[in-house]
């Protein structure tokens, strides 16, 4: 959140990097038959961790994966730990650079992307799209209103409700989804200090864990890979009942009234 005070005493929930190698016979123009997806449960996407990624990936496939092929987006959870940024005015607040944590964002990317590499299989791809209401709210609805009128009409509720499901089968059967969804990692609150992926992180949790099974510590390929991706979150918020009038920090009103209640209510 950009507090300074802000002071991580624990884990909530462990973040985590999902990865996806989508591959085809048919090149597009600039020669690449693969594309690689990656969703990290962190806060920002900065381009010192792609870049760091894109050298280690280089030092294991070449030139495999590159920027030409390889997109690195993140769940924007704002319960992250800072400090690996490669701008200082994101680093401020952690009083520098952390080296630690940078190493541990890019290890997590890198393993995730070796362990997608080791899976690839022939498998069936399919998209679906729809509209997901009751799960956010405009932050800012006094600024949505100075947008054109073709805007608002376009919008009608000031959020935009499109959510889109990537759904990924073997022999008919699931075994990863990404789904694309606007809305901020704010459920956990500004006064959390517990590490936590938010309401996206339980949502991939809830899907891998308590409905497949998964179990993260044997270090074997899961048998189902959930990741839920961000969109154009703008001034999408989780917390439905969002008073705009308060001040910064005393505003932020979810479904539950616990934050905790809140991140599993609204990643389910």
């Amino acid at each position: 959140y950009g507090r300074a005070e802000q002071r991580t005493t624990g884990i909530h929930l462990r973040q985590r990097a999902r990865a996806f190698i989508f591959g085809t016979d048919l090149p597009d123009d600039d020669g690449v038959r693969e594309l690689l997806l990656i969703v990290a449960e962190i806060p920002l996407p900065m381009q010192s961790v792609t870049d760091a990624v894109l050298r280690r990936l280089a030092a294991t496939f070449g030139q495999h994966f590159t920027a030409l092929n390889t997109m690195l987006t993140v769940t924007h959870t704002h319960s992250g730990p800072g400090g690996y940024c490669g701008h200082f005015l994101y680093n401020a607040t952690t009083q520098g650079f952390r080296p630690k944590t940078f190493d541990a964002i890019v290890d997590g990317i890198v393993e995730a992307v070796l362990r997608a590499q080791d899976d690839i299989a022939p498998a069936a791809v399919s998209i679906a799209h729809g509209q997901l209401r009751n799960a956010s709210t405009n932050r800012s609805r006094v600024s949505f209103e100075r947008n054109p009128q073709v805007d608002k009409d376009f919008f009608p509720d000031g959020i935009d409700p499109q959510t889109s499901l990537v759904r990924i089968e073997r022999d008919g059967r699931a075994v990863g989804a990404i789904n694309f969804f606007p809305t901020h990692g704010t459920c956990m609150t500004n006064r959390n200090t517990l590490i936590s992926s938010d309401s996206k992180g339980f949502a991939a949790y809830h899907w891998e864990r308590e409905l497949h099974g998964a179990d993260y510590l044997s270090g074997e390929p899961q048998e189902f890979i959930a990741a839920f991706a961000q969109t154009n979150s703008g001034d999408m918020s989780p917390n439905l009942r969002f008073d705009g009038s308060r001040r910064r920090g005393a505003q932020r009103f979810g479904p539950a009234d616990d934050e905790f209640a809140d991140t599993r209510l609204i990643g389910g």
